[in-house]
């Protein structure tokens, strides 16, 4: 479904199950079906909102890199929750998504019951704008997504994984996501979403989120380290933190380790529910 925002965009996002709301944000360049694995279960509990971010799948693709920031893009999270008349909802984010969703709970706190921030980050330094920034936005002036996500991936899954193929689901979501995804060759969405990711400098303010937080983060994960969860949790008192570890604790860790992924989250929104509700 496509929504109209006050923002000045139109955003896509589906929804499935019922109950407390869920928002879900996935990552650069990324659509609403990075998620799907999770949507299986968590909709059993909740009722779940997968989006495309401004820039990505079938929502507003605007040309002018201005028109992207990670705080831009927080505004559109919550103007959408005014759109669907949500009470406060818990969200998870990956990656960009998990910046987007630190600033939706410092810019729009009333709006948040609880965040998950999955390998995560807090400022963008010089290691970051080369090896996250640099890898996609170099193929990506050549406007070929494709190339782009699948130079990425040497960088966000596991070598395991680069090895064998294997989890089969890990295999099935990089087809549908990254390979046949018709919704892809965003080529002004996807500079504009690099753009955000080198500009992105929060660290100073994550002190003021105030909402249960759940981080995490992958042991191997090459594409964002987990020493930028690490330093993000050490500015926020009282999250929760959850380190992935194994062969496939990669930055896809929500396809490659699906399973402990998706029951590490359901458990922490569950806490957070039954918590709230005494």
């Amino acid at each position: 479904m496509k929504v109209e925002l006050s923002t000045g965009m139109e955003m896509y996002y589906e929804e499935q199950g019922t109950g407390a709301p869920l928002i879900l944000v996935p990552g650069t360049g990324c659509d609403h079906q990075v998620w799907d694995l999770q949507v299986g279960i968590w909709s059993k509990y909740f009722r779940v909102i997968a989006i495309d971010n401004r820039g990505s799948g079938q929502s507003t693709i605007f040309e002018n890199q201005e028109k992207y920031s990670v705080e831009i893009m927080a505004d559109d999270v919550a103007a959408l929750m005014d759109a669907l008349g949500l009470e406060p909802c818990h969200l998870s984010g990956h990656s960009v998504g998990a910046s987007i969703v630190q600033q939706v709970a410092i810019r729009h706190p009333s709006k948040v019951k609880s965040i998950q921030l999955h390998a995560t980050w807090g400022k963008t330094d010089e290691w970051f704008k080369r090896a996250f920034v640099g890898t996609m936005k170099y193929p990506t002036l050549n406007n070929d997504p494709h190339v782009t996500f699948r130079t990425n991936m040497m960088w966000a899954a596991s070598p395991a994984y680069l090895e064998t193929r294997q989890p089969e689901a890990a295999s099935g979501m990089v087809t549908k996501c990254l390979i046949k995804n018709p919704h892809l060759n965003a080529y002004h969405g996807l500079l504009g979403h690099l753009h955000a990711d080198e500009k992105y400098d929060a660290l100073h303010q994550l002190e003021l989120i105030q909402a249960p937080t759940l981080i995490t983060a992958g042991e191997i994960d090459m594409l964002v380290p987990k020493r930028y969860s690490e330093e993000v949790y050490s500015k926020m008192k009282g999250a929760q933190y959850h380190e992935f570890k194994g062969a496939h604790a990669s930055h896809f860790a929500l396809w490659e380790m699906w399973e402990e992924f998706t029951a590490v989250a359901l458990g922490f929104m569950m806490f957070v529910e039954a918590n709230q509700n005494t």
